[in-house]
């Protein structure tokens, strides 16, 4: 009987070092949660290339979900008309992140303070850069395929 035991304990052992059970996902640093955090906000300057509100809604989803999804979605398309009917392209250059600060960390959605500028082109004929600087919060959650997206953003 103590050898069946010692035996169970043994396998058992085994299986945790082998990380089969009991382990879990591996905790996500706060530089991988900052790395997703510049992945999914930067759907939101990707969406500036829209030209349908298909392909608006497709990048914007990239990065974003609801409320922020529907929100940016509603504001981008007005701005994708008016660029359109302007014939005006905006393009990001580069955008630079200040400071990144976690204020709020957990395994299934966290807060990020960023303050950032992003410099960028808006063409109509006639060149302008642009350089604007921002300082927000961001919500973010994790989704069932284990990106982090975007759904809400604060002052």
């Amino acid at each position: 009987m103590r050898n069946k035991r010692s035996y169970g304990v043994l396998v058992l052992l085994l299986l945790m070092a082998l990380g089969l059970i009991g382990c879990g996902e591996p905790k996500e640093t706060t530089e991988q949660k900052f790395e997703a955090f510049k992945k999914a906000q930067h759907a939101i300057y990707d969406a500036w290339q829209a030209n349908t509100t298909t392909e608006l809604k497709d990048l914007l989803s990239a990065g974003l979900t609801d409320p922020l999804l529907s929100q940016q979605f509603d504001q981008q398309t007005k701005v994708m008309q008016q660029r359109l009917m302007l014939n005006e392209r905006h393009s990001v250059k580069q955008i630079t992140f200040n400071q990144l600060d976690m204020v709020k960390d957990g395994t299934t959605d966290f807060t990020v303070y960023a303050d950032w500028t992003v410099d960028g082109i808006r063409e109509h004929g006639d060149l302008h850069e642009m350089k604007v600087s921002y300082k927000k919060k961001f919500h973010l959650v994790k989704q069932k395929d284990g990106l982090w997206k975007i759904d809400q953003m604060m002052d």
